[in-house]
């Protein structure tokens, strides 16, 4: 085990600890360092569709009559849905400190956990894992890991076990990832610039040199930064004046060198995008902001919303001026970067839970997604992504669509919501009776008429921005989502 990921990792450590020179430990510090977990990922041969991860989990807080029971990531945030892609791990071995091989099983009845038989005194427990990427299910799809040519993207959560009892707000992880020579990383998890200068001469070669350090993190702030990596990069500042927003930055990575994977036109658009969503809703639950996005027709187009970031695909075609973005790609970056305050950073309390295998109540995501797609597509117009004359016919389209939605008369958009992992995939026969996540659109044209109501009522003197100012009200340093019911929503509403 002496020449693993991990072991290299963990002489890393120690080496940054000698050279921090802190000979004084006090009590926390000694806990916080036999409670860390560590996580090593090589995705450095990423034409071999396969990613290596290696483990080390403290288990004696967790451990009962010598046995500890590991979760694998269930219920991803972001998938609304059970469905956590457990089935691409195709190699998995679990070993003491002393590297002895320990045995486990499938708890019955939940293939997402797995019961390690330890012996008696174990701390912790090592994990070497292979994940096969390129194989998303259909709640899966946004958080999954991605390889094609010279671009990737890397989901933390595929690649994660934790002890049953850990809370995802307190467990840090330190992590490390090997990548391809000479391909960029980009992701809103700080980087530690002291564990990088800290690696001994000895170690820098050409490997080492791709190795890509992070600082501890909690598990959910783990799970909730993607990343992206390639060969080709370009990344854009989008904020000038940061009294207004804090720093955010625009990371592109592309199939080529060629430097126009991006439009100038499209790039000035995103940054207005930001400027109109500092108005729209008045304060920032983060304190900087990354938007990836990768600029392909190796990879199927994507995206996710995250706290801190976003992770978008789409091809170079719509890209090159804003007349060429249509549709779901003009949509994707706007929606995405919206939900960091409507779904991240404020969330339906039944989608709050401390780990990741709980069921989640997901009703309320006709607040979650479609307050978000109202405001992402109203950011789209005021940003100029699209014209008042699009916004109009887009609202139309939808609003007739609704109207003759025949399964809305047996199903309520509530129950589109509570049921949403099951409604994921389009249905090829009667879907219009079956209905789809209908929380999307048919939530979209609940915001407006609430905003038309608030406009009416108060003769013009106030909109849908007033209600964003105080639902989304936050400072800079938010650490972890903030819950609300369906009681808040209404109370806000009113208060407007």
């Amino acid at each position: 085990m002496h020449d693993s990921l991990l072991t290299k990792f963990l002489l890393l450590s120690l080496c940054v600890a000698t050279i921090t020179g802190t000979d004084v430990v006090t009590a926390k510090e000694k806990s916080d360092v036999s409670n860390l977990m560590h996580l090593a990922i090589d995705c450095s041969n990423p034409t071999r569709g396969l990613i290596e991860a290696e483990l080390t989990i403290p288990v004696a807080a967790y451990a009962k009559a010598e046995k500890v029971s590991l979760w694998y990531p269930k219920w991803v945030p972001g998938s609304h849905g059970p469905g956590g892609p457990i089935a691409n791990i195709a190699g998995l071995k679990i070993h003491d400190a002393d590297g002895q091989r320990l045995n486990w099983r499938r708890a019955p009845g939940e293939v997402y956990r797995l019961d390690v038989e330890l012996p008696r005194g174990t701390k912790q427990v090592h994990v070497a894992l292979r994940y096969v990427a390129n194989q998303p299910t259909t709640t899966s799809f946004g958080h999954d890991c991605f390889f094609a040519g010279t671009i990737g993207v890397l989901n933390p959560s595929c690649l994660l076990l934790y002890p049953d009892g850990a809370d995802i707000d307190k467990q840090k992880i330190a992590v490390t990832v090997k990548t391809p020579d000479r391909w960029q990383l980009a992701s809103a998890l700080p980087k530690s610039q002291q564990l990088a200068s800290a690696l001994p001469k000895s170690q820098k070669d050409e490997k080492d040199g791709n190795r890509h350090s992070f600082q501890n993190a909690t598990l959910r702030t783990l799970a909730d930064s993607p990343m992206m990596l390639g060969k080709y990069y370009q990344k854009f500042d989008l904020v000038k004046d940061q009294s207004l927003s804090p720093p955010h930055t625009l990371h592109v990575f592309s199939d080529s060198k060629t430097a126009d994977s991006i439009g100038d036109e499209v790039v000035k658009k995103y940054a207005e995008m930001v400027r109109q969503t500092s108005y729209l809703i008045g304060s920032h639950p983060f304190d900087r902001f990354d938007i990836l996005l990768g600029v392909t027709d190796s990879l199927p187009k994507n995206g996710l919303e995250h706290a801190r970031s976003t992770f978008n695909i789409l091809p170079p075609s719509s890209l090159k001026s804003v007349s060429a973005l249509k549709g779901w790609d003009r949509l994707l970056v706007p929606h995405e970067y919206l939900h960091a305050w409507c779904g991240k950073y404020r969330r339906p309390d039944g989608m709050l839970t401390s780990d990741f295998h709980t069921p989640k109540d997901t009703e309320l995501l006709w607040v979650y997604e479609g307050l978000t797609q109202y405001l992402g597509e109203l950011v789209e117009a005021r940003s100029g992504l699209m014209s008042d004359d699009e916004f109009k016919n887009r609202l139309w389209v939808e609003l007739r669509n609704a109207m003759n939605q025949q399964g809305r008369q047996w199903r309520t958009l509530a129950d589109t919501a509570a049921a949403s992992h099951i409604l994921r995939a389009a249905s090829p026969s009667w879907g219009g009776l079956r209905r789809s996540q209908d929380y999307y659109m048919e939530g979209m044209l609940f915001w407006l008429e609430a905003d038309a109501r608030i406009r009416h009522l108060t003769n013009g003197k106030k909109s849908l921005d007033d209600f964003c100012h105080a639902f989304f009200k936050a400072k800079r340093s938010v650490k972890k989502p903030v819950a609300y019911d369906r009681n808040e929503v209404v109370k806000q509403l009113q208060a407007v």
